[in-house]
């Protein structure tokens, strides 16, 4: 508070105390009452300075040195309050970016994400709320670039000594990177799962049929798709054998010209794969395809061929009946499986092939993408299998196997004197019981895995065998890699759940070490407010006892002075209660009640009753809503608007008030309301002096005014009040 006055000419002495200039009269009774005024004064400075550094210092100390991003918001329209460093480094804006300004006004793009809602449950209910991973799409690096983010997030209501909320606080953890990290190897996972369904559905099938529709049922199913099919295209017809559809899809199985399928004979001739995400909004498919797509209930969709030499030799198709997003991991298992659908449908035919007819045996096996080889299986006296000569191999057996100098007529002892005993023992049930077998080898001394099918080829005493294979060390690696990352993340999240918890414990100390300052700081501000009253109105009555019965014994400037410290005084004491009332904003009762405005004005209409009458003041109310406020803080804000109506008036002209209200369905612009909502707006008018459009601000500060105090009474507290309530 600034505040000085002039100093008079007297015949005592003057004395600066730093808020005011005091003159000492020689009269001792005077000089004691002087004595007590510059005491009070000296008092109110260090007590503001008191408060203000204490206050300033602990929430500093707390929030800025909190482990967390710590964020505290107020009101409805979610105004930053206090925001520490940390969060002001999460957010990569500063306090002067965040302070004082409401969330959306921060962050528009949470607007509709659901965000503003929890926030506002928490205000309004005062449950706490928390999430371990909450993902936000937002632009933390101010870039204009929305990115995906994930938070260990919590909100909790903050409470007055009432019990009241009457704000939120949100803490934060980064975890995007822990997140990201943990998606792509489910990712992984999901694809490794995929493919061994995949391999474990299609491995003891050796029909075509078979194989096509255990195929198409995985991938519906793992895709939770409303259809899938694979077709085998056999020069210009679309062969389909049997798919698998959700109940109620309409089946495409049979053989068609490809010029009947215009859509798929368009993914045909464009050799790629063909997206489509939404049929009504596409660009890539013109009018007729997006009908005929209609047609069939196929509103989004996969195609993917497989092109073998230049030449389109299948196609697989994955489609629902509703818009969707398909995902990159959707498009790559499809694009698996398509090759994976080819080769396994091939592998059936050329196995088909080989018991039919050995004339086509060497064309088919060597156009397949899977080793094949023919082995001569070689047993000792024990009727043990010791070793295998190599009959016959196809090209990708060469390829694949990986086995040095491996040749038509060698033996796999000269080629590899250690081979796994585990496989020839396999061989050997082969050839005694004629059973095929489907199984998984490793083999050291090339150190790879191998997937192989393994049947004999003639009837009972025939040591002739046949292997369809391919090699499986990279999805092994895989799996061997996604063990290991399940550890490492169990490891990982065990290490995150406990810094976290510790984190949270010094968190919910510090906040509770806040709450007992702002108690205490609170119950200072309150005693201390009344305590100052009790001199102030002893020297309001010595004053007046002294004006009363030494009046005959003053002289004229000796009585003008004693008014002068009674309108001082007494200018002391209002705004002390002023203080008081402005400090009691925070804790007071929050009730909200449907209230009458028309009765609250007419009751503070009788308390301006002098003030209307002496200055010819009308007061107009028309069209005042009922509205659901806090009774007691309304007053008080009416109460202060119309003094100020009243005080502030021009003196040649009676003062003319209106006050009105109607029912908003928008927000007014430049007002931070919530969208949707229905608003009562009250508009208070006047015709007295008013003031420059510069300090439309300053006015509503505390002990700002605008008018010296001989002009205009007042303490300058008036309208912050209005501007807290």
């Amino acid at each position: 508070m600034k505040e000085t006055s002039t100093k008079r000419k007297s015949a005592g002495k003057t004395v600066n105390t730093g808020v005011k200039s005091y003159v000492i009269m020689k009269d001792d009774n005077v000089k004691k009452i002087i004595e007590e005024q510059i005491e009070i004064d000296l008092k109110i400075n260090v007590i503001s300075k008191d408060i203000s550094n204490v206050r300033e210092v602990q929430l500093q100390n707390i929030f800025l040195n909190a482990p967390a991003a710590l964020a505290i918001f107020e009101g409805l329209e979610l105004k930053y309050t206090l925001a520490n460093k940390r969060y002001q480094k999460l957010c990569n804006r500063n306090a002067e970016d965040l302070i004082g300004k409401a969330m959306h006004e921060v962050f528009p793009e949470l607007i509709g994400s659901g965000t503003y809602e929890l926030f506002h449950h928490v205000l309004k209910t005062g449950e706490t709320f928390s999430d371990p991973e909450y993902p936000v799409l937002v632009d933390l690096k101010k870039n204009g670039e929305l990115r995906q983010c994930y938070f260990n997030f919590s909100m909790e209501a903050l409470r007055n000594d009432s019990g009241n909320i009457y704000a939120v606080m949100a803490m934060s953890y980064d975890i995007t990177e822990q997140v990201e990290a943990r998606k792509k190897i489910e990712e992984n996972e999901k694809q490794q799962s995929f493919l061994l369904k995949l391999s474990d559905a299609i491995r003891p099938l050796d029909n075509p049929i078979d194989i096509e529709e255990a195929i198409t049922k995985v991938v519906r199913n793992f895709l939770d798709a409303d259809g899938c099919h694979y077709c085998t295209i056999n020069e210009d017809k679309v062969i389909i054998l049997r798919g698998a559809a959700r109940e109620g899809f309409p089946s495409v199985a049979g053989v068609y010209p490809i010029s009947s399928f215009a859509l798929l004979k368009a993914v045909l001739d464009a050799g790629r794969p063909f997206i489509v995400n939404d049929v009504y909004t596409t660009d890539i498919l013109d009018e007729e395809l997006k009908q005929l797509c209609l047609k069939l209930k196929v509103v989004s969709f996969i195609n993917v061929p497989v092109i073998k030499n230049g030449k389109a030799v299948g196609l697989i198709s994955v489609v629902q009946s509703s818009p969707r997003k398909w995902t990159e991991l959707e498009v790559l298992l499809t694009k698996e499986t398509a090759e994976r659908a080819w080769a396994a449908v091939e592998r059936a035919k050329a196995e088909d092939s080989l018991r039919r007819s050995e004339e086509k045996y060497r064309t088919v096996i060597d156009t397949i993408d899977e080793g094949f080889s023919l082995l001569d299986v070689l047993f000792d006296n024990k009727k043990r299998a010791v070793d295998y000569v190599i009959l016959e191999m196809n090209k990708a057996c060469e390829q694949i196997n990986g086995v040095p100098n491996a040749a038509i007529g060698a033996h796999i002892r000269d080629l590899m004197p250690n081979i796994e005993q585990e496989w020839m023992e396999r061989l050997e049930k082969v050839v005694l019981t004629g059973e095929a077998l489907r199984y998984e080898q490793y083999v050291s001394e090339l150190g790879s895995w191998f997937d192989l099918y393994t049947f004999r080829i003639g009837g009972e005493g025939s040591h002739i065998v046949a292997n369809v294979f391919h090699n499986i060390t990279d999805r092994k690696k895989a799996e061997e890699q996604i063990k290991k990352s399940e550890k490492q993340l169990r490891e990982l999240s065990t290490e995150l759940e406990q810094k976290v918890q510790q984190r949270t414990f010094e968190l919910e100390e510090k906040i509770i070490e806040l709450k007992n300052i702002n108690t205490e700081l609170e119950a200072f501000t309150y005693v201390s407010s009344h305590d100052l009253q009790e001199p102030l109105r002893k020297i309001q009555t010595l004053a007046g006892r002294i004006m009363e019965k030494e009046h005959q014994n003053l002289s004229d400037n000796g009585k003008n002075y004693f008014r002068l410290m009674q309108n001082a005084a007494q200018r002391m004491q209002t705004l002390i209660q002023d203080l008081l009332a402005f400090s009691k904003l925070n804790i007071a009762d929050r009730t909200f009640e449907i209230t009458n405005l028309n009765v609250l004005i007419e009751e503070i209409k009788k308390e301006f009753k002098e003030a209307i009458a002496e200055k010819n003041a009308v007061i107009i109310v028309k069209e005042i809503c009922d509205v659901k406020i806090i009774p007691f803080q309304f007053r008080q804000l009416m109460h202060n608007l119309i003094s100020n109506a009243l005080k502030f008036s021009n003196s040649k002209i009676p003062p003319y008030i209106t006050i009105t209200s109607s029912i908003i369905k928008q927000k007014p612009k430049n007002i931070n309301l919530l969208v949707n909502s229905d608003y009562c707006l009250i508009t208070i008018t006047d015709n007295g002096i008013g003031f420059e459009e510069e300090f439309s601000e300053k006015i509503f500060e505390v002990f700002q005014r605008l008018h010296d105090k001989e002009e205009y009474a007042g303490t300058g507290i008036g309208l912050a009040i209005v501007k807290k309530l």
